[in-house]
């Protein structure tokens, strides 16, 4: 019997989330908060990373419903949890999941400075995290620049922008090793459109630079 009150937890959440994906968020956030209570009547105010998931969780359906206060709370004390839970592994991709979760917040609320912030501190733990040595502080300061400058144009401009003539072609084209990232959920047109890109970027190569023979 004790064992099954941590599982039904985790089920409300489980159920929580495919309402949260199906955009029903009212019933994501009545699963959600029970899985909440199951959990802090567990453990109290203990971090515990059922709890921290769950706030994260509960972080992300107010997000979806544009409650940016309610997002912000839930989602810093996910985050101050994971951080006090995985104290021996600084780095894990549990505490980077939860910085940017709260960058996309910041952003969306046009906080671009705060946003991108968090969003640098969520690369460089993942990048930490994966291994990968390099020195991404020089890569990662012109993307925050270039993405900051972008974001401040499309917030400010009142007419519609084509983002692919107007941002995405001028960004690539300012230096030859400047990094593209498409940022979106699962289903928003990533892929088709770098299919697009791709395509477009080819027509415009030069005729004599596609005739060129490939190494084999």
């Amino acid at each position: 019997k004790d064992r099954a009150i941590p599982i039904m937890g985790r089920l409300q959440r489980e159920i929580g989330l495919v309402h949260q994906a199906m955009h029903h968020y009212d019933k994501a956030q009545e699963a959600l908060q029970t899985s909440l209570t199951i959990y802090t009547t567990l453990f109290g105010d203990q971090p515990h990373p059922d709890t921290a998931d769950s706030f994260y969780a509960r972080g992300k359906a107010y997000l979806g419903q544009k409650r940016y206060k309610e997002a912000l709370q839930d989602t810093h004390t996910s985050l101050t949890m994971r951080q006090a839970i995985y104290q021996q592994v600084p780095h894990h991709p549990a505490i980077s999941e939860a910085l940017l979760q709260l960058g996309r917040i910041y952003a969306t609320q046009e906080a671009y400075d705060t946003a991108l912030r968090y969003y640098a501190l969520a690369t460089r733990y993942q990048v930490t995290h994966l291994g990968v040595v390099s020195d991404i502080d020089q890569n990662l300061a012109r993307f925050v620049h270039t993405y900051a400058s972008r974001r401040k144009i499309l917030a400010q401009n009142e007419q519609p922008v084509h983002l692919h003539d107007q941002c995405i072609l001028p960004f690539l084209h300012t230096s030859p090793d400047q990094v593209l990232l498409l940022h979106g959920d699962a289903g928003a047109g990533k892929s088709l459109y770098g299919r697009f890109l791709e395509k477009d970027l080819w027509a415009q190569c030069p005729k004599t630079l596609k005739e060129m023979p490939t190494q084999t």
